[in-house]
């Protein structure tokens, strides 16, 4: 009797241990299936991927969309993404791989907060991906995250401190002019001009130097607060309170005009023409340049709006 207890006994301890090691060969199997593989697999496929929206808690939504190969803010009445941002957001997709994943029951790593939601749809609507980002614990150099509705967490490696902000993902400043490639400037009145870079910009009515740094200094940090396609907002109730020619060596002229109305604050319009080609690199600078000025409007914040409007050369 004594034989058959401890053979028994000997047997549950077998079957446990198995049980055990089962679990654990288990959990090193779902992890040496999902180390180093990447996190947004599917959306990697760029090219199927017409729509990302973003979303974190307590702010509205940000919706990416492809149009014509180009990457535009829906919230910003569809203006382009900088180029440089978008390409950072689809090197962050692409490149994001996953360190371990563990079954949330298993899990502790599941009471994380919800952080940022990124999902990807293609051209007929249909989820691609859906990943729900935690927020990253100072403990913990790797961000959590759940893919997909599958039962896993994952801990993964990537920077996704992402903005939904629509202003966030537009070219700033809005207008980049180094005040050392600017040879004239026109504003109502006054111009200022200059025949070489080493030369200070002069007023041709006073011949004498201008203090126009500050206008550049203020050009140079410009930011927009909106953006509206000209086809969607009446042009007749601004008036316009100042316009600026400012032309530059290479040749590019733009012109800058800035108008306002006591209910919508003050609005810019830039043009980007040419008086003179001079090298390869003005005519790609000019042809970015039509694509993110032309037939847009641009609202600035009061200050920057008062300062354009009474600046005098």
């Amino acid at each position: 009797m004594i034989k058959h207890i401890k053979i028994a006994f000997l047997m549950f301890c077998f079957a446990l241990a198995l049980l055990v090691w089962g679990g654990w060969h288990y959990a090193r199997y779902v992890q040496s299936l999902s180390r180093g593989n990447y996190f947004f697999e599917k959306t990697r496929n760029i090219k199927s991927v017409h729509t990302f929206v973003l979303k974190k808690a307590n702010q509205p939504s940000l919706t990416l969309v492809q149009k014509d190969n180009l990457w535009r803010v829906h919230e910003a009445d569809d203006y382009y993404v900088d180029f440089a941002k978008i390409n950072a957001f689809i090197k962050l997709i692409n490149n994001t791989q996953i360190f371990r994943a563990d079954p949330i029951h298993q899990s502790a790593e599941a009471k994380g907060t919800e952080d940022l939601v990124i999902r990807s749809f293609d051209e007929n609507g249909k989820v691609i991906d859906e990943a729900t980002i935690m927020t990253k614990r100072p403990q913990n150099k790797f961000y959590e995250a759940k893919l997909n509705n599958l039962p896993y967490i994952y801990q993964i490696i990537g920077n996704f401190d992402v903005s939904v902000a629509a202003m966030d993902w537009i070219k700033m400043p809005l207008i980049a002019i180094p005040y050392a490639e600017v040879q004239q400037v026109v504003a109502n009145e006054y111009t200022a001009y200059r025949r070489f870079r080493t030369e200070e910009l002069r007023s041709k009515q006073q011949n004498n130097s201008p203090q126009i740094h500050a206008l550049f200094q203020q050009l140079w940090y410009l930011s927009a607060v909106d953006v509206k396609n000209a086809n969607h907002i009446d042009m007749q109730k601004f008036n316009e309170l100042q316009k600026y020619q400012i032309t530059t060596f290479d040749g590019l002229v733009y012109v800058l005009s800035v108008l306002h109305n006591d209910k919508e604050g003050y609005w810019l319009t830039i043009n980007c023409e040419q008086e003179k080609i001079v090298s390869q690199n003005a005519i790609l600078k000019l042809k970015e340049n039509r694509l993110f000025y032309e037939n847009w409007l641009f609202k600035i914040d009061d200050n920057s709006g008062r300062f354009l409007a009474g600046f005098e050369l």
